[in-house]
């Protein structure tokens, strides 16, 4: 039975590990030069696949029947989906399902036969793979010509950089670019360019990763340049991560090192195995409604009592003083123009910002562990939380939450330590989830008229003329809310505004 694993980033200060001053500048010199090398080797990679881009779309002019038969399927792929949107039938579903499937078949035949003509052409026009004895290359001029293509020359232009950081810049800017292509067609993005980048590496480059007895860190060799970590106070219990690889429990993954304020950086990129809770139904739902008065509440489906995690005052007060502090010392330093007493102001500005920062990412995470906690104790398998882009611009909630604290953040660390214990996530249509009564179901303009509360008013209703608090309130309408949304379209809020265009059209 395979293990399921997460992947997550460690990040790790590192240090050369000499004590010769001139040969831990020369190997700090060797580090800096990758970095360099890498930077121009990536910015290659991007003007490199764009000239291929442009012979592929060359290809499909003078292949007509391939370009229709393309089209055909897009537009295809485009009808079902418009299809599946607006059918709620299961079966018909299930049939719109396997009508993509054969699709995207034929979209994978007509590739291949696309990709047999990109081979041809990269032969023909002399573009062989000529690659050092033992690279590994990412592809071959068969399977991927057009991703061969671009290595062969970063391997013919930067002969100096060891291949197992070749191959994963390569490997890391080429999917950069397969991401970024359909916004970028669209006109919605530019194509990436890089100022700096960090030193990709392959896991191999990796060697005799161990723990220093001497100096209490982990010491290994890259690319034959002696590191050392520098844990620190450890915080984020990364010792604990690094003995976990060197035992074998962790996997190690192709990571990166950069340089950040003339500090040197380690991102281990590690893969832990899943931990399985047992007893967690997908019959059980825990609804998550993110709020000011509240900054977050929470039910479930077996519990519509929930509980409240975090204070306003803990959040939104000590925000508040942050601001104040910054803007005292920005009118401070406005006064100033340069001189002993301007620096010391502006370091001040930054340490308070980074304190923020640290207070901001410590309380998230905080807050995030609660929830999952929750969701363990009440056997639940499924988190559902609102799609905030589908809120409403004018809703002065959303205002008021993204002016103090990243909300984004919050839900992605929630997905984040959801995945490690496999919950899932899955985000519902936010429309009326805090304006309709969680009881009957009923909504009416005016319901809610304070933030805290909302007062039902259905006559028939149990709990008609009654305060009830409006946070809980959402978070049982989210709980039990069928409408699972993946954009901002399929939200009931982006419809509206759609069709009001199309009437005053």
């Amino acid at each position: 039975m395979e293990t399921d694993y997460n992947i997550s980033t460690k990040k790790i200060q590192i240090l050369v590990n000499s004590s010769d001053k001139e040969e831990k500048n020369a190997f700090y010199g060797r580090l800096r030069y990758f970095a360099d090398e890498c930077r121009r080797a990536a910015n290659l990679v991007v003007n490199q696949q764009h000239i291929n881009f442009n012979i592929k779309e060359r290809i499909l002019l003078y292949n007509p029947d391939i370009a229709y038969e393309f089209n055909q399927i897009d537009l295809k792929l485009s009808e079902l989906d418009e299809k599946y949107k607006t059918t709620s039938d299961k079966k018909e579903r299930a049939k719109f399902k396997d009508c993509k499937t054969i699709l995207f078949e034929n979209k994978k035949e007509l590739n291949l036969s696309l990709r047999d003509k990109e081979a041809s052409f990269y032969k023909n026009s002399g573009t062989v793979l000529k690659t050092k004895s033992g690279d590994k290359i990412p592809g071959n001029e068969t399977s991927n010509p057009v991703r061969s293509s671009t290595y062969q020359l970063l391997s013919l232009k930067f002969p100096n950089i060891p291949s197992s950081i070749l191959n994963s810049l390569h490997d890391n800017v080429f999917k950069n670019l397969k991401k970024d292509l359909p916004e970028v067609l669209k006109g919605n993005k530019t194509v990436r360019t890089y100022k700096s980048c960090p030193i990709f590496f392959m896991k191999s480059a990796i060697v005799n990763l161990q723990f220093n007895q001497e100096h209490k860190e982990f010491d290994f060799s890259f690319c034959k340049i002696p590191l050392i970590t520098n844990l620190g106070r450890d915080r984020s219990n990364n010792q604990i991560t690094l003995e976990r690889i060197v035992s074998g429990e962790y996997l190690l993954c192709d990571s990166s090192i950069s340089f950040k304020n003339n500090k040197l950086f380690l991102s281990l990129v590690v893969k832990t195995p899943k931990e399985k809770i047992i007893n967690l139904s997908n019959d059980i739902f825990v609804g998550v409604d993110i709020g000011i008065t509240n900054p977050i509440a929470i039910t479930s489906s077996k519990d519509k009592w929930g509980k409240f995690i975090g204070n306003k005052k803990f959040l939104f007060d000590k925000k508040h003083s942050f601001q104040k502090q910054k803007k005292a010392l920005q009118e401070a330093i406005s006064q100033k123009k340069g001189g002993k007493g301007y620096n010391t102001k502006m370091r001040k500005l930054k340490d308070i910002a980074t304190i923020e920062t640290d207070y901001t990412n410590t309380l998230l995470h905080t807050y995030a562990k609660q929830v999952i906690d929750y969701t363990i104790s009440q056997g639940a398998k499924i988190i559902k939380m609102e799609f905030m882009e589908g809120i409403s611009e004018e809703e002065s909630k959303l205002k008021d939450l993204v002016r103090f604290w990243p909300i984004r953040k919050l839900q992605s660390l929630i997905e984040e330590k959801a995945s490690k214990v496999d919950i899932h996530v899955v985000y519902v249509d936010p429309y009326r989830t805090s304006q309709t009564c969680s009881a009957c179901g009923y909504y009416e303009e005016g319901q809610r008229e304070k933030r805290d509360f909302l007062i039902c008013k259905n006559p028939i209703c149990s709990k008609s003329g009654k305060k009830q608090n409006a946070d809980r309130n959402a978070s049982v309408n989210i709980c039990n809310s069928d409408k699972i949304v993946t954009s901002k379209k399929e939200c009931q809020i982006s419809k509206l505004k759609e069709k009001k265009i199309q009437l005053s059209q």
